[in-house]
């Protein structure tokens, strides 16, 4: 699944996967896009990931 969303969003929801069989899963994050040349650091944070399990 590719998922496009703006930057600097908090406390919302991004996505929600649909009900898995049990078992492994990986998630893979991906970043695309071109870095503001004029910025000595570029980096992806991922805030906070929730795992349910029923």
């Amino acid at each position: 699944m590719d998922f496009h969303g703006p930057i600097r969003v908090g406390e919302a929801v991004q996505y929600t996967s649909p009900r898995l069989a049990h078992g492994s899963h990986t998630l893979r994050v991906r970043v695309t896009g071109e870095r503001n040349a004029q910025s000595r650091a570029a980096f992806v944070s991922i805030d906070r990931a929730e795992v349910y399990v029923n």
